[in-house]
């Protein structure tokens, strides 16, 4: 939830700096680090202030997020949030996560991205699935490995400590 609060807050002053809204800072670790001094609770400031410390605002969704924790409970090392790979199919491409050092690239893929519906706009279904081949036949060039996962390994510790060691993710 806090990496989304602070997602949201960055987004929200970029559209303040482009004049589509009044203007009005952030909200930053600092903020919350304030908030929690004045709430002063009698229990539950340690955990606080580590989830504090490890938000990331780069977390794009939901499923982002909750690979970030798994990958951290589990032993692994912090990859690297939103790497943007310039001049793949003639534009930036900007992966989930990179983890520079094996030159890995993971992507937490959801079935919102590939269905129908509002995530899709006009687009259709096997345009959006052929779009995503080809961008990662793209990066896949640029790298030596890329893997995807979706919620169902995301959400099980057991199987995804199993999928991120067979496919070489470094260790912490």
């Amino acid at each position: 939830m806090v990496d989304h609060a602070l997602r949201v807050e960055q987004e929200r002053a970029e559209r303040e700096r482009r004049g589509e809204v009044p203007i009005r800072p952030a909200l930053t670790r600092g903020d919350l680090y304030r908030e929690l001094a004045l709430v002063n609770p009698r229990t539950g400031r340690r955990r606080a202030e580590r989830v504090i410390a490890f938000t990331n605002p780069l977390a794009a969704n939901p499923g982002e997020t909750l690979s970030r924790v798994r990958i951290f409970q589990l032993g692994f090392e912090a990859p690297e949030l939103q790497v943007c790979f310039p001049d793949i199919l003639g534009g930036n491409a900007w992966v989930d996560f990179f983890w520079r050092r094996v030159r890995k690239i993971g992507e937490f893929d959801g079935f919102l991205k590939y269905g129908t519906g509002p995530v899709l706009g006009n687009r259709d279904p096997s345009s959006v699935v052929w779009q995503e081949k080809q961008r990662e036949d793209a990066l896949r060039a640029q790298v030596n490995s890329f893997d995807r996962w979706g919620w169902d390994l995301a959400l099980s510790p057991t199987r995804f400590h199993a999928f991120l060691t067979e496919r070489g993710v470094p260790r912490a």
